[in-house]
């Protein structure tokens, strides 16, 4: 998107709060094969949170999504009630020379322990190496995406996604996007993928979005409010946004 079209928080690679700010796509928020999976996990009536996203070759490092919030005290991710998926559409085919997927360890989203936790903690000592991270970053678009954050034990299964499918996550799992194993990758093999998150209906959903909605880096969340239109379409399907 040029920088002109541009709302706060966009960048070249990534485009925020779609479904708000863009009614043109808000059909696939509301696509019916979707919420009847949504629902068949999460309960009749569940929550979004405003974490929504478009993505442009995101090739992120092993994580999970609730390692940041530990970091900063919640520990609300290892209660028994429980449950939040992120539902990403996937706009391109997932291969080896390419990427354009999610990788996971199975699994992993029952452990009790974070192992991300104790990995990022030792990286905040390390300066110089979070800069040359953040340079990398800024020079090819991706980062090491194994330099510093080191998988614990256990198989590891990539997603074998086409385009135009929708994966379904727990966000305590472990797992990062498929890397390319091309460095020169061309623009008809880009990656692209649409994310939300998705809560039951319980205490959690408004916990995660108000951890969301506190973080600084996250700019475009301040005073952000959703819109009237989208929300009466959502509370018709059984969707509380939160």
């Amino acid at each position: 998107m040029p920088p002109e079209a541009r709302l706060p928080g966009d960048s070249e690679r990534y485009l925020f709060l779609p479904f708000s700010r863009y009614p043109e796509v808000r059909w696939l928020f509301f696509h019916e094969p979707t919420l009847s999976v949504l629902k068949s996990l999460l309960g009749e009536r569940f929550a979004a949170t405003p974490d929504d996203s478009v993505h442009l070759n995101g090739f992120g490092r092993w994580h999970k999504d609730t390692t940041s919030p530990e970091l900063d005290g919640h520990t609300f991710h290892y209660q028994d009630d429980y449950l939040i998926i992120t539902a990403a559409y996937y706009l391109q085919d997932n291969t080896a020379d390419y990427g354009g997927g999610l990788d996971i360890q199975p699994g992993s989203h029952r452990q009790r322990n974070d192992c991300f936790v104790a990995q990022r903690k030792e990286r905040m000592h390390k300066p110089a190496s979070g800069i040359l991270q953040k340079t990398l970053f800024k020079l090819t678009g991706r980062g090491a995406e194994n330099a510093d954050f080191e998988l614990p034990p256990g198989d590891v299964l990539s997603v074998p996604s086409r385009a135009g499918d929708l994966v379904l996550f727990d966000c305590r799992i472990n797992h990062r996007a498929t890397p390319a194993r091309q460095t020169n990758i061309p623009p008809e093999k880009e990656k692209m993928a649409v994310f939300e998150t998705y809560s039951r209906d319980n205490a959690y959903a408004p916990a995660t979005a108000n951890y969301s909605r506190a973080r600084k880096d996250y700019t475009y969340l301040r005073d952000f409010s959703w819109p009237a239109d989208f929300r009466a379409r959502a509370e018709a399907a059984g969707i509380n946004l939160v």
